[in-house]
């Protein structure tokens, strides 16, 4: 807003007058607290109200995931948002004068997707060599008659351990904080595009009425993630680690 200034998102007026300068201070304030230490307990509190969204992944890793699943979500439902609007020129990107602005949009949002096609990926191969992994421990092979083989791939230890459980606080604090980032990143996606003649403020007041919806559906899915991935882990720990720790009676024997 310092850069570009509030019209792309309110008529002009008293209203828009020194908004800049106060979300600068409340985004100020709110590192000052976030930054200013807590308590063990309530650390722990946060960090257990974070969806895990990879595998014994880290909770900076998931923060990170977890915006840019919102990153990849606002900017689709932006794009719609546009079209049906008529944003960007009245929907004639050939006759803008910024040509500029209009590439730097498509190559930042072709970098939102990229990101987001890896971490899928990444996720379904860290799934799958883990279930893999599961599947070769268990003590009864429905495939095949007799004793169970040898697990075909040896353990693999993650770098963490499996994630806190969640509080009864979580899933009310993932749908309201859902529709915070839902609301800030359209806001800043209308912003983005102050270059290239975007749709008006007022259309744009009325569309944030579905950003809630949005948001909640989203924060929904990776609500059924985080529970997917914190069983995953659990069970890997409680199965392939748990055997690997195991004593082994043939080394026990020779000893």
């Amino acid at each position: 807003m310092f850069w570009v200034g509030p019209a792309a998102l309110l008529p002009p007026g008293p209203p828009a007058t020194g908004l800049a300068t106060a979300f600068v201070l409340v985004g100020a304030a709110g590192l000052g607290v976030l930054f200013g230490g807590f308590p063990r307990a309530t650390a722990r509190a946060l960090r257990s109200t974070v969806p895990h969204m990879f595998p014994f992944g880290s909770v900076p890793l998931d923060v990170a995931l977890y915006l840019l699943v919102f990153g990849v979500v606002t900017c689709s439902t932006h794009a719609f948002f546009d079209v049906f609007t008529g944003a960007d020129n009245g929907g004639q990107v050939d006759g803008l004068t910024n040509q500029t602005a209009l590439d730097l949009v498509l190559l930042g949002a072709s970098v939102v997707v990229y990101l987001a096609t890896m971490f899928a990926v990444f996720l379904i191969a860290r799934v799958v060599r883990l279930g893999r992994l599961l599947d070769g421990r268990r003590p009864i092979d429905p495939y095949r008659r007799g004793p169970p083989e040898p697990p075909e791939y040896p353990a693999w230890r993650p770098p963490t351990g499996p994630a806190a459980p969640s509080s009864r606080y979580a899933r009310p604090v993932l749908y309201t904080v859902s529709v915070i980032v839902g609301l800030g990143m359209s806001a800043g996606a209308q912003l983005l595009e102050v270059s290239l003649q975007p749709a008006s403020p007022m259309q744009w007041l009325a569309g944030q009425a579905f950003t809630p919806l949005w948001a909640l559906l989203t924060a929904w899915a990776l609500a059924y993630l985080d529970a997917g991935t914190r069983a995953l882990e659990a069970r890997y720990v409680s199965v392939v680690v748990a055997q690997s720790r195991a004593p082994n009676p043939r080394t026990e024997a020779v000893a």
